[in-house]
């Protein structure tokens, strides 16, 4: 039965929404004295309607979450420009050019490439000209069912690719809901995700595509639990198909299950990302996508934790970045984590939601580059848990916008300190209160 609700809960309906339309229609990512007390306003609204989600039933809070997401239709993305380079590979994709073959400079260097819409002006709306895509076959396919009906039209593009991304988060939303009822937990722990204030200013306001990749796996694990392993193959492989972060779950898979399971969710996987890729591979393809890896784990940084620890002794000891070096060795060091997990995992006998959730930990705690919209992937598992850092980390990743100014970027070291210390603490303390030799995270709680 339904509390009746009180007036200060639709305030915080009220400020959530006010807050979300501000920063993504009236304000920059630089201006950080008002997006960032924007965000936390509705980061604190959200969790008060969390707390108090008794008040609701489960279509209100539905609507809400979805009317979040359908003011957001017709905006540009504000906090980042990924976009324009979704555009790019679809614009090439769309007239029989694969976007793995040239880095965008090569097309604005040969200027009678006759292609429409690789234009000068869309060239320098891109974060990385210099860089081949990294972006997988799912996630071509909608750059290229986005910009078909739109071939020179920008925000048409975006609409598309908004829409999908909203049918996604609504996707997501389904699948959460009946893995919470298979596993006995309240369907309202959905909306710690699907009201997360960061799921959607990242995922629907600046359309990265973690939200597709989220839906495909939780259909993908959902298909799992039910032993339907021949369709949960399919999924997991839609998941990397659209990022391939998915990949690095694959071992506690391969422990989970009997060698006949392994077989058929294996070959289901195997035959999919087959059909997937096989239409894009060639050797540039190969050398294109190998080269932004490399880039990725061996040149870029943002927003790490251990990786700065150990750039900052390769200052003090060789007097210069080893991020060469450290990318390798971090990579290694997290492959041979996810394999320890995953055996202890299986030894153990973890509740496979719990399990993802810290093979995913792991690898943010040894990656060299950790974006916003990254730790939306490991709130989304972290519903099935009683791991609740994963909500801090939500918003205190956002203070990395503190870095940005209208020319350029510089990354505030000392609050990167601030977040990783209180997410790490908060992680340190539930661990501290629950039994991992005896490890089931699925009874209801809060």
């Amino acid at each position: 039965m339904l509390n009746k609700p009180s007036p200060i809960r639709y305030v915080a309906f009220g400020l959530f929404f006010i807050a979300i339309v501000l920063i993504s229609y009236f304000f920059q990512r630089h201006q950080t004295f008002v997006v960032l007390p924007l965000y936390f306003l509705s980061f604190g609204s959200y969790w008060y309607l969390h707390k108090k989600n008794d008040s609701f039933t489960f279509k209100e809070l539905f609507i809400f979450g979805l009317i979040c997401r359908i003011i957001l239709i017709p905006s540009l993305p504000i906090l980042s420009d990924d976009i324009y380079r979704f555009i790019w590979d679809g614009r090439l994709l769309s007239q029989g050019v694969s976007p793995f073959a040239h880095i965008p400079a090569y097309y604005i260097n040969f200027a009678h490439h006759g292609l429409a819409g690789i234009t000068q002006t869309l060239f320098e709306k891109l974060n990385s000209p210099e860089y081949f895509t990294i972006y997988p076959p799912v996630a071509q396919l909608v750059f290229l069912s986005a910009v078909f009906p739109f071939p020179e039209n920008e925000l048409g593009s975006i609409i598309i690719i908004r829409v999908l991304s909203l049918l996604a988060e609504v996707g997501t939303l389904y699948f959460m809901i009946k893995l919470l009822k298979k596993n006995s937990l309240p369907p309202h722990y959905a909306f710690l995700y699907f009201l997360n204030p960061l799921v959607i200013l990242e995922l629907t306001g600046s359309l990265h595509f973690e939200g597709f990749m989220i839906f495909f796996l939780m259909a993908g694990i959902y298909y799992y639990q039910k032993n339907q392993l021949t369709k949960s193959g399919l999924f997991w492989a839609l998941a990397i198909g659209t990022k391939l972060i998915p990949l690095i779950f694959l071992p506690v898979l391969l422990f989970k299950n009997s060698i006949k399971s392994n077989i058929r969710f294996f070959s289901s996987l195997g035959i999919t990302l087959c059909v997937l890729f096989i239409p894009f591979i060639d050797k540039t393809f190969i050398s294109g996508l190998s080269s932004s890896i490399t880039l990725y784990f061996q040149h870029f940084e943002f927003n790490a934790s251990i990786y700065y620890i150990v750039r900052e002794i390769g200052f003090w000891v060789k007097g210069y970045n080893i991020i060469g070096t450290a990318g390798k060795v971090l990579a290694i060091s997290s492959f041979i984590s996810i394999i320890t997990i995953s055996i202890i995992s299986w030894r153990r006998k973890w509740d496979l939601g719990t399990s993802l959730m810290l093979i995913i930990f792991i690898y943010f705690l040894f990656t060299n580059i950790l974006h916003p919209w990254y730790v939306t992937t490991i709130l989304a598992l972290s519903v099935f848990t009683k791991f609740r850092f994963t909500v801090v980390w939500t918003a205190l990743i956002f203070l990395t916008y503190a870095g940005y100014s209208a020319t350029d970027f510089q990354e505030n070291l000392w609050l990167v300190i601030v977040e990783y210390l209180i997410v790490i603490s908060v992680f340190a303390n539930e661990t501290r209160i629950i039994n991992f030799n005896n490890l089931t995270f699925y009874e209801k709680d809060n």
